[in-house]
């Protein structure tokens, strides 16, 4: 999303929260900005991968 007034203008917020079948969080922090949306979604992409492996979630597969 991008941000077009305040302290963050300008910039595109990444945020990633429920996904099925995870039980386990990551520590670090699951959202935050980039200046560029490919970045933002980069940002969410690569935590995602990361959360399903800590998981032990097969990436590309549906839950039942």
């Amino acid at each position: 999303m991008l941000e077009t007034n305040g302290t963050m203008q300008k910039q595109w917020r990444w945020s990633i929260s429920h996904i099925d079948g995870v039980r386990r969080h990551l520590p670090e922090q699951h959202n935050g900005w980039q200046p560029s949306p490919r970045l933002a979604a980069e940002k969410v992409e690569n935590h995602y991968e990361r959360l399903m492996e800590f998981n032990g979630i097969p990436l590309n597969t549906r839950r039942p």
